[in-house]
């Protein structure tokens, strides 16, 4: 089978079997393995390494999208003296994302302009591989987030 046939029944299998990330880096990374070379377990290695890394982006970008956040800001944001009545370590605390591990819901209620929308935009952007987020908007504003294992959203 020539080098074109050979390339073009992989990238077919790898599209079938949704392997975006492969079909993507695999021309690139065997010639750097051929060039190297490279065992055919390090091949193997660096593909499945592009493939996980990949969707592990993808499901992020997923989840962030799911979430419907609007704009992400940050904390640097936020022009604390501004915000009189809201507590500063308080919302630092929360931006930790600790409550999450400890499957604690979290509420939050306050005038408009007090930051509870960056805070669960940040907060939601913030979350790890595992966790998801659902954000209501209207008062309060209330979050959800749980880890996929074992713990139901609803």
């Amino acid at each position: 089978m020539s080098d074109t046939a050979q390339a073009a029944v992989i990238q077919e299998h790898c599209k079938e079997l949704k392997l975006a990330a492969v079909v993507r880096d695999y021309p690139a990374l065997c010639r750097q393995a051929r060039d190297g070379g490279w065992a055919y377990e390090d091949l193997l290695r660096e593909l499945l390494e592009a493939e996980v890394t990949n969707r592990r982006q993808s499901t992020a970008r997923r989840l962030l999208r799911e979430a419907r956040f609007p704009d992400i800001k940050t904390l640097e944001q936020i022009d604390w003296p501004a915000l009189k009545g809201v507590s500063r370590p308080k919302i630092l605390e929360l931006s930790s994302c600790q409550f999450i591990g400890e499957a604690e819901d979290v509420i939050l209620a306050g005038p408009i302009g007090t930051g509870k929308t960056m805070w669960r935009s940040r907060s939601g952007s913030r979350l790890h591989a595992g966790a998801s987020a659902y954000c209501s908007p209207g008062p309060p504003t209330w979050c959800r987030a749980c880890w996929r294992l074992g713990m139901s959203d609803g």
